[in-house]
């Protein structure tokens, strides 16, 4: 196999992380766009589990990329770029939260990306569309049952595939605690629907 076809390899048309972020160091506007590329729609997803509104999760995303471009210079981080991001995000979705009435956290519904981790790209049958739907459906009632840090944990685990060392890096606490967390939401979910999670 030739390594220069492997998209896991890092290379000037697949930079890693890492290269973006020494080149947003150095000014690079396309660098920059392309870590935001990469990143954008799961830290969006991921600020929403927090403050349950679309406009000001994606504001927020905005708002953490804004202020690495403005301190790129002396940009620093001891993490990997993506923990370092969710680490970020969580940080300022927590302020949000706290600066919220509580009846306004509440205000939006809970939504899991509009469909089922792991189906895929592939358009499902008109069948399948309405057994998406109702689980979706069902994926929401229960999930906006649990604390918002518990389902922050649970979508790192599940969606973003992160292990519980990472998610605690991300969360806070001990990895312990955040597996806890983790199977308390999987009981749950295995409880309330289990036709799909067996």
């Amino acid at each position: 196999m030739d390594l220069a076809e492997d998209k896991n390899i890092p290379s000037d048309d697949f930079p890693s992380d890492e290269q973006l972020v020494n080149r947003i160091r150095l000014g690079d506007e396309q660098a920059f766009e392309a870590l935001f590329e990469r990143y954008v729609d799961r830290l969006t997803a991921f600020a929403f589990h927090f403050i349950q509104d679309r406009d000001s999760s994606e504001e927020l995303v905005a708002g953490v990329f804004a202020s690495i471009w403005t301190q790129r210079s002396s940009w620093q981080i001891s993490v990997s770029v993506g923990n370092y991001l969710f680490t970020s995000v969580r940080n300022r979705a927590l302020n949000t939260v706290r600066s919220l009435k509580r009846a306004e956290v509440w205000k939006a519904r809970f939504n899991v990306h509009g469909e089922v981790p792991g189906t895929g790209e592939r358009i499902p049958r008109p069948d399948q569309k309405i057994e998406l739907e109702e689980l979706r459906i069902q994926l929401n009632n229960v999930m906006k049952t649990l604390p918002s840090r518990t389902r922050a944990i649970f979508m790192l685990r599940w969606i973003e595939q992160m292990s519980f060392p990472e998610i605690a890096k991300i969360m806070g606490g001990s990895s312990s605690a955040a597996q806890v967390q983790c199977n308390r939401a999987l009981k749950l979910l295995r409880k309330s629907i289990p036709e799909y999670l067996k």
